[in-house]
């Protein structure tokens, strides 16, 4: 449940970014709001949009909106309590407490592997030479987990942590 002062301030913000009142919000209208000073790039709003549109019409209503926000304040939070060094990223071993704060529990060897997927990134990360992600690739990593995580759930019927699924079955997942 979302306090009525919070709910207040996500419904302007949400009738601020809905510029055609379609009563939803595309990817190209969630690029103007900017979380704590920065503004996603139209891959990452595109991203979110896949992400929290639950009911897969491309955009996202008041209600996915709220839990994108809800998400994406949580990510900046966690962001900026392990940027240690607030250098504006967060290196391999932040990201992995980081992580691990979110409730992704893995191994170092999986957080190394997730985190050079994402610190190769060709276009948001183009100096290669910056150490670590910035918030927007962290984000990404935070919501590619995410995802990860839901399709796994959904095939984890007996919730033992494992699944069996065949090959089929895997690239419709994908």
């Amino acid at each position: 449940m979302i306090p009525p002062d919070q709910l207040k301030s996500l419904q302007a913000s949400f009738s601020s970014l809905d510029k055609d009142k379609s009563g939803e919000i595309s990817a190209v209208e969630l690029t103007a709001v900017s979380f704590s000073s920065v503004r996603f790039s139209l891959e990452t709003a595109n991203l979110l949009i896949k992400i929290f549109d639950k009911d897969r019409s491309g955009q996202i209503s008041f209600h996915e909106y709220a839990s994108l926000n809800k998400f994406v304040t949580t990510c900046i939070e966690s962001f900026k309590l392990y940027d240690k060094d607030k250098s504006g990223t967060l290196e391999v071993h932040e990201v992995g407490l980081a992580l691990q704060q979110g409730g992704f529990s893995l191994s170092p060897q999986a957080v190394q592997v997730v985190y050079n997927k994402f610190w190769r990134h060709p276009v948001l990360n183009a100096d290669l030479k910056k150490k670590g992600l910035s918030l927007e690739l962290f984000l990404q990593l935070c919501a590619y987990l995410g995802t990860a995580r839901g399709l796994f759930i959904q095939q984890d019927v007996y919730r033992q942590g494992f699944v069996t699924i065949n090959l089929e079955t895997f690239v419709l997942m994908l």
